[in-house]
């Protein structure tokens, strides 16, 4: 349902430093998102688009479970420089424990008329 992507390299000197988050994953869309502290988001699944989030401040508690096996959840909290991605079918809910920002990135850019975005959750 989630997956952690882990840096692949990370590189300091007396510039600074870069921290390699992700370099498997093909983007069409990329969002900034911003909420305040217990804010809820999501609560949604696509069908055919995989869903990348780097987290940049804050913390956030994600609630998981698969389309097709409501009974199955899985919750997770994520901190700053996590990187994770979420399958389709996969229904997700943020809730935010702080003020949060982070980065979203969709595999399948949204489709202003035919959106893969749905809310028909079985219970």
């Amino acid at each position: 349902m989630i997956t952690f992507i882990h840096p692949y390299f990370t590189q300091n000197d007396t510039r600074g430093g870069i921290i390699g988050l992700c370099n498997t994953f093909c983007f069409e869309e990329i969002n900034f998102i911003t909420s305040h502290k217990n804010v809820v988001r999501g609560g949604h699944y696509h069908r055919y688009t995989k869903e990348m989030f780097i987290i940049l401040e804050g913390k956030i508690k994600i609630t998981l479970f698969h389309y097709h096996n409501p009974h199955l959840t899985q919750e997770y909290i994520v901190t700053p420089l996590q990187c994770f991605y979420i399958e389709p079918f996969v229904v997700h809910t943020f809730e935010t424990l702080e003020d949060s920002k982070w980065l979203n990135a969709l595999s399948k850019k949204m489709d202003t008329i035919d959106k893969d975005f749905h809310t028909d959750i079985q219970s």
